[in-house]
């Protein structure tokens, strides 16, 4: 999955690191993409088809950790819907990277 998050922010002229979110209290996010203006995007990885509220603990952390520089937090899975859990929270299939027309 790494490999393919690169892939599809290198097309883009901005400078984006990636790196990855644990505090001390063990939460984690596999992906964090930092971008110009100080914006900060966190992504985590599940295999599971359906995504659980749960599962947004991490980034739930990051949020608070990063504050207004937080923009959102996604979940790709191996599901075939979008979720919204919060304005800034969601869950998405891992196929929407690479898909070029819009689902029906």
């Amino acid at each position: 999955m790494y490999s393919e998050i690169i892939k599809a922010y290198a097309l883009s002229d901005d400078v984006i690191t990636t790196n990855h979110y644990r505090n001390k209290d063990g939460y984690e996010v596999d992906f964090v993409l930092e971008m110009p203006f100080d914006k900060v995007i966190g992504i985590e990885v599940r295999v599971s088809k359906m995504t659980q509220p749960n599962d947004l603990r991490g980034l739930k952390r990051l949020k608070q950790a990063t504050r207004k520089r937080f923009v959102c937090g996604i979940i790709l899975h191996n599901g075939d819907r979008i979720q919204q859990f919060a304005p800034s929270l969601f869950a998405m299939p891992f196929d929407m990277l690479w898909e070029t027309e819009s689902r029906s």
